[in-house]
């Protein structure tokens, strides 16, 4: 610690004591040469005696003075040391070679330790690495050039610290050193220092905001300028102005908007300052600016307030919105057109709100329902739609509105209370507006229906031509009777399995029920023959798939019926016939005819042998499962016998 300095009253004081001590001294000194010569006067001793007593006063006197001087020293040096210690900045006193010499206490809680691991330590131990050569340089200008120095450095910090810096185990402080007297040959330099983390954080943050301002304002694809407030001289502008304007950024820069007739009213402009000297700001307005080459851009306009060194200035902001406008003038163009198409459309055209309210109804549509267009746009959609179909309805809205697109067919209700059948399209033409057509389609349901009778009739001609076949073969051959209709009903639940649609399972079923009538080109004899077939019998036999094909090929199914019938007995490893196709080369409804006709006949009595049984039938087809027949098919068989207790009808 710093020696503080005694007042000069304390030692005047202390002086005055001493001569009166001295001169105390002198008197007793005589007193006794007296008593020693010859026994003195009373006079004498009581002179003497009085003159003692008034030293002894004025030296307690003095005594009192000098007490109350050391107090009032004491008292200086406590408020001395208290302002050292408890000052607002760290203070050292530091060697020429940079040793600490003494340190208050702000000194050390910056630096986090305490005043015996600072005092007698090098201040360089505290500063970090990449600024040891910053402290050296202000060192070197203290010493030559006698003055106050500062600088800014990074001081390390001990743990513990909560600041901003202390996940860096540093902060950033100012640094002032100042030449102090010398004491024999050290010279000794005066160190204050303050934490100035926070402002460098903001500097920081204000130099990224800055470069991010930048970053934005010269990226921004919209024009944007500042400029001065007094006379619209141009102070920046970016790449938008540029290209938007078609000037090059040396052209404008220093010169005015008036000068470069920018804006296209020079009255608008005068409004715009107005509004900017009355709020500061001016939102969004529509402005027309002129570029380079005379033509003009629309744009919407948005500025704010700002100061530029000390001068009124203004940040302004042009999106250009010209291909905008000529869009909208398009569209009302369009719309133009659109509603002379919509007024003279043969059909129905509406639009309604997201609560199903007519709000535009053209010719068409009051002619089909008999109400006025005024009296259209009074209504609801539910008003003018039969009672039963309300629910349909209901849900074609509701599709419309959820995912902007819904068409069907509704039966609506005219003014009279007749009804009549429509075909309804409907699409979002904003978020709460929905246009919809009305086609009548009366005549089309005529058709429709007339078309459906026909096709049933058609059909069911076709099953009584399916079952004469089917019947035809039964009759010539006894000991498969039923054969066919047992393969279609097992070939019928196998696709239901395999989760065929429903075309699909009509279509393998009627091939199961045709797959054999080929067999009535097949003698008799050999049908019915009890005991092992020859091989001549055997290829007589095989012609029966060719010729099921040929008999039902003229008859128009719609579905390749005839196909599936000639390839039942094809087989997966090309040992089947008639023609020895292979793997995916057969039809799927082949793969199912060919194990449902292998299990019926295993299962079932032949004039050759008794009936072998279902587990019989069941382990043939699973052995040769994914060899000859399909593995899928051949599991899906097992399971409707096993686990859903398939049964074949009487």
């Amino acid at each position: 610690m710093a020696e503080a300095k005694q007042p000069r009253k304390t030692k005047t004081v202390q002086n005055e004591a001493d001569e009166l001590r001295r001169g105390a001294e002198e008197r007793l000194d005589r007193l006794s040469d007296v008593a020693d010569s010859a026994s003195p006067a009373l006079e004498d001793v009581a002179a003497i005696v009085h003159e003692l007593r008034v030293h002894q006063i004025e030296l307690e006197m003095q005594n009192q003075e000098l007490r109350r001087a050391q107090l009032e020293l004491e008292a200086s040096r406590k408020k001395y040391f208290e302002l050292f210690d408890l000052a607002p900045v760290g203070y050292l006193t530091l060697s020429r070679e940079s040793i600490v010499r003494d340190a208050n206490l702000t000194a050390t809680r910056l630096l986090g330790v305490d005043r015996r691991q600072l005092v007698k330590n090098p201040f360089t131990a505290f500063i970090c690495a990449p600024d040891q050569d910053v402290f050296y340089h202000h060192q070197q200008m203290l010493e030559q050039t006698g003055e106050p120095q500062t600088c800014e450095l990074r001081l390390k910090r001990a743990a513990g610290e909560a600041d901003a810096e202390a996940a860096l185990g540093h902060f950033w402080a100012h640094l002032e050193g100042r030449p102090r007297a010398a004491h024999g040959a050290t010279h000794l330099f005066s160190v204050t220092f303050a934490d100035i983390t926070e402002r460098k954080q903001a500097e920081r943050e204000l130099r990224l905001s800055e470069a991010k301002f930048s970053a934005a304002f010269h990226s921004s694809p919209d024009l944007m300028i500042i400029t001065r407030l007094s006379d619209g001289l141009l102070l920046e502008v970016n790449e938008g102005f540029t290209r938007l304007l078609g000037y090059e950024r040396a052209e404008t820069v220093g010169r005015t908007t008036p000068e470069l007739s920018i804006w296209a009213d020079p009255q608008a402009r005068e409004a715009f300052v107005a509004r900017l000297e009355a709020s500061g700001e001016s939102g969004e307005t529509e402005t027309v600016l002129r570029r380079k080459d005379g033509t003009v851009i629309t744009g919407v306009h948005s500025a704010r307030s700002m100061e530029v060194q000390g001068e009124a200035s203004v940040l302004s902001v042009v999106h250009d919105v010209t291909e905008r406008k000529q869009a909208e003038q398009a569209l009302r163009e369009s719309e133009a057109r659109y509603r002379g198409y919509v007024d003279n459309a043969p059909y129905g055209v509406f639009v309604s709100d997201e609560n199903g309210r007519y709000l535009e109804m053209n010719k068409a549509a009051a002619e089909l329902t008999g109400y006025t267009q005024e009296e259209l746009v009074q209504l609801r959609i539910a008003d003018i739609v039969a009672p039963e179909f309300h629910e349909r309805a209901r849900q074609h809205f509701d599709r419309v509105v959820r995912t902007g697109h819904s068409s069907g067919n509704c039966v609506f209700l005219r003014k009279d209370g007749s009804t009549f059948p429509a075909h309804v399209d409907a699409v979002r033409l904003a978020a709460t507006r929905y246009l919809g057509f009305i086609v009548d389609i009366s005549e089309q349901t005529r058709a429709a229906a007339e078309i459906e009778a026909s096709a049933a009739q058609v059909k069911q001609a076709l099953t009584a031509t399916v079952a004469a076949l089917s019947a035809t073969t039964e009759l010539r051959d006894p000991y498969t009777a039923g054969h066919q209709r047992r393969v279609a009903q097992l070939a019928g639940a196998i696709a239901v399995g395999l989760g065929w649609d429903e075309a699909r399972i009509e279509m393998v079923t009627t091939a199961g029920l045709l797959h054999d009538v080929g067999k009535i080109v097949v003698p008799a004899e050999i049908l019915a023959k009890p005991g092992r077939l020859s091989e001549a019998e055997m290829e007589i036999i095989r012609q029966h798939a060719t010729a099921s094909a040929a008999l039902i090929a003229g008859i128009e199914f719609g579905d390749p019926v005839a196909a599936i019938v000639n390839q039942h007995h094809e087989r997966l490893d090309g040992s089947g016939y008639p023609q020895g196709l292979r793997g995916e080369n057969i039809l799927p409804e082949a793969r199912i005819l060919a194990v449902a006709d292998v299990v019926e006949a295993m299962s079932s009595h032949r004039p050759y042998r008794a009936a072998l049984g279902m587990e019989v039938a069941l382990a043939e087809v699973r052995e040769h499962a994914g060899i000859t027949f399909d593995a899928d098919v051949v599991a899906v068989c097992g399971r409707l016998f096993e686990e859903q207790g398939f049964q074949f009808t009487p």
